[in-house]
């Protein structure tokens, strides 16, 4: 019976079978990458944040924010598109990724709802953010128990 699984081209997969695959995952974690990059870098450079409501943080703090949702973005992204054949090594760096950028995004929901509490649109994206990240976490590990029992029953790789 067909299902909604989508499956890789090549074998191994390519990175554009990961892509394909994780399409979400790959937009939400290189747009991490890419806040982080600019939330570190505006704090460094200038002193002026790329967020106001990250203005009324401690600078270390906004440079904490930035250093994990860019690193989150990072894992999340190499777990993604990993390119070896070692699964559990890739979820694992998947797993830690959105754990570390959806711990950034909390501290970024918390910073924006005390500075700007009417700002709705913006703290129900950091929720948004923190949520995904969450539920990506235990999807990851809902997969791997099965691929495990999976290849326990087979007794072959699955």
């Amino acid at each position: 019976m067909p299902d909604r699984h989508r499956r890789a081209r090549h074998e191994p997969p390519s990175l554009l079978d990961h892509v394909l695959g994780h399409p979400f995952e790959v937009a939400v974690s290189a747009w991490w990458i890419v806040a982080g990059v600019l939330v570190t870098l505006t704090v460094i450079g200038s002193g002026t944040p790329a967020s106001a409501s990250l203005g009324r943080l401690p600078m270390l703090l906004m440079l904490g924010v930035g250093a994990t949702v860019g690193t989150g973005g990072i894992l999340a992204l190499a777990g993604v598109i990993w390119p070896g054949t070692r699964l559990t090594t890739a979820w694992a760096v998947e797993r830690a990724g959105w754990l570390l950028g959806g711990a950034g995004w909390t501290a970024y929901l918390a910073a924006v709802a005390w500075a700007y509490p009417r700002s709705l649109v913006t703290i129900s994206l950091a929720a948004v953010m923190v949520t995904g990240a969450a539920l990506r976490i235990v999807a990851l590990y809902q997969h791997e128990r099965q691929v495990r029992a999976d290849v326990h029953e087979t007794g072959t790789d699955a």
